[in-house]
């Protein structure tokens, strides 16, 4: 007997959204690495949009290997770990790809964090928006 409130998925439901959150996630690296790239002058760095791409995708490692761990739900604390890793990793990589200095660092990465949010959620309502658009069903009224 099915417990009130879970449902299950299509395979196809299932591999569609893989994709659709797949491909907007490199859209949403790729989008993020422009405006960090734009807000680069305003911190005293180095305007360079291949450096702000191998930033964002650098940091982004650890967070996406710990994503395809999450198929295994014992594993899924590994996330909160990965996030804090990969915020250490764009710390590290800040002065050496941007040339931003000592001083600028955390501010640039309170700033590129923000920007990243913003971009990722924007990224989660499409994919949503998007598979929830072509999976709805005919609803059946009670």
């Amino acid at each position: 007997m099915p417990i009130l409130g879970t449902y299950r998925l299509s395979v196809a439901h299932g591999v569609t959204t893989a994709v659709i959150q797949y491909v907007l996630g490199l859209v949403g690296v790729y989008v993020s690495a422009v405006v960090i790239d734009k807000l680069a002058p305003t911190f005293q760095s180095q305007s360079n949009p291949i450096q702000a791409l191998k930033l964002v995708a650098y940091a982004w490692t650890a967070t996406w290997l710990a994503g395809v761990l999450s198929i295994i739900p014992a594993f899924g604390t590994l996330g909160l770990l990965a996030g804090l890793y990969s915020i250490y990793l764009f710390y590290l990589g800040v002065t050496p790809l941007m040339k931003t200095p000592a001083e600028k660092v955390v501010p640039y990465m309170v700033v590129s964090a923000l920007v990243i949010i913003v971009v990722m959620a924007v990224m989660g309502v499409v994919t949503t928006s998007v598979t929830g658009a072509m999976f709805a069903g005919p609803r059946i009224g009670l």
